[in-house]
């Protein structure tokens, strides 16, 4: 289970680090710490095992936190990107029924602490993105998060060193890098609070030797402009993959293996598919 291989790591790698951002490094240590602060936190506030709580944050560490401490406390976290439009905002945290929210200014005043891990049904709830209409809430289950980080583990030849997360806290293909990081001791790696700063991610991603991403095609086809040469695992989700783009990567970036996960929110993160199969079957189609 996902508690269980995130506690370990908690415990055996204190002194490497686990998440960067632009301002500031937390090592394994750091990040049970501040996470068991949290706990105790929603411990105090009454929150049930199995309830939602809303993690109001930018792209950064402190959503990290937010989230693992949810965790820990037996609830299930709503990641709202501090990044969106308000009407946005407000239709999550009113739809997400939460009656408890974390911020940054909340996150970062609390003491490290130590506190236990509690079980529960519920990972998190994402939101859609509303392409037929409303975005709609779909909750995910620690089982079904658990499966879905072991198929990672079992699919992909290596697990992420340093991982450049390059997706909202909102959107589901974020969770792919978080938890196949953490739960294997890698760093992971926030280069910006906005996602499409493509400058900050190929800044980020050169000086912290980034081994694996994910990321949406369109934003890729950007950062191909500047390819990040120590990539080893390039993976495109969100939205459809031209073949042409399958090309370009070929061209720049042929040490890397690109992989396709597009799929729905409901799928916990989809699954991967090694797009030069990809490719050689388009051009089989096209001959």
């Amino acid at each position: 289970m996902i508690p269980d291989a995130l506690a370990a790591q908690l415990s055996a790698r204190r002194d490497a680090p686990a998440v960067v951002d632009p301002e500031q490094t937390l090592t394994y240590a750091d990040l049970d710490g501040r996470s068991a602060a949290v706990a105790a936190h929603l411990h105090q506030r009454g929150v049930a095992v199995g309830e939602p709580v809303l993690v109001h944050t930018r792209l950064s560490r402190w959503a990290v936190v937010g989230m693992l401490g949810v965790l820990r406390a037996g609830a299930r976290y709503v990641p709202v990107d501090a990044a969106f439009p308000p009407a946005r905002r407000e239709l999550m945290a009113t739809a997400s029924g939460a009656r408890v929210t974390l911020t940054e200014e909340l996150l970062a005043s609390l003491p490290a602490a130590s506190s236990p891990w509690r079980d529960g049904p519920d990972a998190y709830t994402m939101f859609t993105s509303g392409s037929t209409g409303e975005p709609k809430a779909v909750t995910v289950s620690r089982a079904a998060l658990s499966y879905s980080t072991r198929a990672r583990l079992a699919y992909y030849d290596l697990p992420p060193r340093r991982f450049l997360l390059c997706s909202s806290i909102s959107f589901d293909s974020s969770v792919a890098g978080i938890y196949w990081t953490l739960c294997t001791g890698g760093t992971l790696i926030i280069p910006t609070d906005r996602p499409f700063d493509v400058r900050a991610l190929v800044r980020a991603g050169d000086a912290h030797r980034a081994t694996h991403t994910l990321m949406v095609p369109s934003l890729y086809r950007l950062t191909l402009r500047s390819p990040i040469r120590s990539l080893s695992t390039v993976i495109v989700a969100g939205e459809t993959c031209p073949p042409g783009l399958v090309d370009l990567h070929y061209e720049r970036m042929p040490q890397a293996t690109l992989y396709n996960e597009y799929g729905p929110t409901e799928c916990t993160v989809s699954d991967a598919n090694p797009m030069e199969r990809f490719r050689e079957e388009i051009g089989r189609l096209c001959r």
